[in-house]
């Protein structure tokens, strides 16, 4: 078991040793996290990243020590799950943050999703996308709008389906809806239906489909 560190070695002492396997297991690398980038949120993604999900199930199972909880919370660990930050976060408090990160980034307003410095940022601006415009608060939407904050992250445009959308809508754009009744593009179209029928389509993609195709597209196979 980890027995408890001293501060004096430039990690948080431990009060007593650590009884729950994943968390001894993955607090050495929540202290080189905070060492590196100032928190121990490691994001989703890794091995590690997901032994700090566990930990969030497990307290909200009522399965974690108190005194691990209270070590938890004395290094900054956040219990909400980060894919959820839009909800559970303060957004005024992170609204600050991602203005903090623009003044630094020549204001792009667009952190990645795993952004170590900041994983709740990254989440939560990811979460908004996910959300869209027509779930998030529409006061929040306006704040945003004025930093001129990007609905859909130009970072996803290396995606498949990004790419194939780009695609048919500039060909779109050039000549007529012909171009949909082209075979290859008929077979894609079919693909995103498959993926509807499997659940594995996301909201923002049917939106895209919507617009691309037209409202019916499930309904024009």
């Amino acid at each position: 078991m980890t027995e408890a560190s001293s501060e004096s070695d430039g990690v948080f002492s431990v009060p007593g040793p650590i009884h729950s396997p994943v968390l001894r297991q993955v607090y050495p690398v929540m202290l080189q996290h905070i060492e590196k980038y100032g928190n121990p949120n490691i994001p989703l993604g890794s091995s590690d990243g997901r032994m700090c999900q566990t930990l969030r199930r497990l307290h909200t199972q009522g399965k974690l020590p108190s005194e691990e909880v209270a070590l938890l919370e004395k290094i900054g660990f956040t219990w909400h799950s980060l894919e959820d930050v839009y909800t559970t976060g303060d957004f005024d408090d992170l609204y600050g943050r991602l203005l903090q990160y623009a003044s630094t980034h020549e204001g792009d307003c667009s952190p990645p999703k795993k952004y170590p410095s900041d994983p709740e940022l990254g989440a939560w601006v990811t979460g908004i996308r996910r959300l869209g415009l027509e779930q998030v608060d529409p006061e929040h939407a306006k704040r945003l709008d004025k930093i001129n904050f990007l609905w859909v992250s130009d970072r996803k445009c290396g995606s498949a389906f990004m790419k194939q959308y780009r695609i048919i809508q500039a060909r779109l754009e050039e000549t007529t809806d012909a171009i949909l009744t082209d075979p290859g593009v008929q077979q894609w179209i079919q693909a995103q239906r498959e993926a509807v029928a499997r659940g594995t389509l996301s909201e923002t993609r049917k939106h895209y489909m919507e617009e691309l195709v037209g409202e019916d597209w499930l309904q024009d196979a």
